[in-house]
């Protein structure tokens, strides 16, 4: 069984185009979970942008008045 740092460096390492063997059932694992908790960070921070420039928008009326 691999621990989640073997399985990431043995997916994006030593067999990222490698479509003869199979991964062991913890590798995969392993990796989806790395991915999902990276999309998890990327949609944050694609959010916080959205947020400030809404807060920006939001205070041009007081602005203006």
């Amino acid at each position: 069984m691999l621990s989640f740092k073997q399985a990431i460096i043995t997916c994006v390492r030593e067999k990222p185009l490698n479509i003869r063997d199979r991964a062991p059932r913890s590798e995969f694992w392993w990796f989806m979970l790395a991915l999902f908790i990276v999309g998890i960070i990327a949609s944050i921070l694609a959010i916080i942008p959205t947020v400030r420039s809404r807060a920006t928008v939001n205070q041009w009326p007081a602005i203006l008045a």
